[in-house]
């Protein structure tokens, strides 16, 4: 019981510090357009976002357990039993702050830079090379991207 709570502990924060390494498959496509000019553009319209839907944060928990551990048993006289627990203990609850207002916030971003003439285009994986970069950069139709060069932006 306790090695299976260890391995499922361990299994979510991998995932935890997996997701801090990934960089954004979201990219903004406007001809001409910097990578300065996109990340002012961003700023504004997530500025903008921010007066028009107020945050609204909700506490989640996930719940304490006690984890009742392992008994192992062996004889210690020829009629008598000594069991011993291990592993036991209690999993203080955790607590963190949810945004219920974040996807909204999102699309209306996604929007403000629609109107500000950009495309956004969703999944591209990141550029590997310079070379890629500077083709997707200075890429003049959306169907010439075919890397991600914003992977730096502050989204």
């Amino acid at each position: 019981m306790q090695n299976m709570a260890r391995i499922f502990f361990i299994g979510i924060n991998s995932i935890f510090l997996a997701a801090c390494g990934i960089t954004s498959t979201t990219t903004l496509f406007k001809p001409g357009a910097t990578h300065v000019q996109k990340q002012h553009d961003l700023d504004q319209c997530k500025i903008a976002s921010l007066h028009s839907i107020p945050q609204a944060f909700t506490t989640v928990s996930t719940g304490g357990f006690y984890d009742l551990g392992d008994i192992q048993c062996y004889p210690i006289r020829q009629e008598r039993m000594m069991c011993t627990r291990y592993g036991s203990g209690y999993t203080m609850p955790r607590y963190f702050s949810v945004d219920q207002n974040q996807g909204l916030r999102w699309r209306f971003m996604m929007e403000c830079l629609q109107k500000k003439g950009y495309d956004i285009v969703n999944n591209l994986r990141a550029c590997t090379t310079q070379e890629e970069r500077s083709h997707a950069i200075a890429a003049r139709t959306i169907s010439a991207v075919t890397c991600n060069p914003d992977t730096q932006l502050d989204y």
